[in-house]
């Protein structure tokens, strides 16, 4: 009899912690009828007001990132609405992104942001920068953030413009890449 309660009181607390979850609007299955989703774009788990911190194969934190709404799919890709992120390098690292839409394709460890895009940070040494872009990679693997797409950046009272930028997530290099464009204006 023991052993029954036993086997029977685990899946019931279970089941019990995942009402409690799915109440509280933390953690919600999506219906087909409420997101007009055919079967194959339905995200088997939707999380809304998610906070993500991804941990690297040595124990450290790659990145953080705090997402309006997170829909997990089946081929272990992910769509994320309304997201900042940071966290690249040491503590909260030197760049914060924000976008209203990312995207991680299946069995890739990349994100893809899309439009508008905006990078804001303090390069080592340097002046704080903002960059604006349609479309934004960040890659752990290779700890860059890169783009094709144009650029628009603003460092102080500098402007420059170009298509393409590749960075490392330290702070250390920031490239823009073709087509460059840059406003100077000498301190006076």
């Amino acid at each position: 009899m023991r052993k029954t309660a036993v086997i029977l009181g685990i899946p019931l607390m279970l089941l019990a912690a995942l009402v409690v979850l799915m109440t509280l609007g933390r953690f919600e299955r999506p219906s087909a009828a409420a997101s007009g989703d055919s079967a194959q774009d339905k995200p088997r788990y939707t999380v809304t007001g998610a906070q993500w911190t991804r941990i690297g194969s040595d124990g450290k934190t790659e990145f953080h990132v705090d997402a309006e709404r997170i829909d997990y799919y089946d081929d272990q890709s992910a769509r994320l609405q309304n997201l900042a992120m940071d966290g690249f390098a040491d503590n909260r690292g030197p760049w914060r992104l924000t976008s209203p839409r990312g995207e991680m394709p299946a069995h890739d460890p990349r994100i893809l942001l899309t439009k508008p895009v905006v990078i804001t940070g303090a390069p080592k040494p340097g002046v704080p920068v903002r960059m604006t872009t349609d479309q934004l990679w960040v890659d752990s693997g290779k700890r860059q953030l890169y783009t094709d797409a144009p650029v628009q950046l603003v460092r102080g009272p500098q402007q420059a413009s170009a298509n393409g930028l590749n960075a490392d997530w330290a702070g250390q290099r920031l490239q823009l890449l073709h087509d460059v464009k840059v406003t100077y204006v000498p301190n006076g």
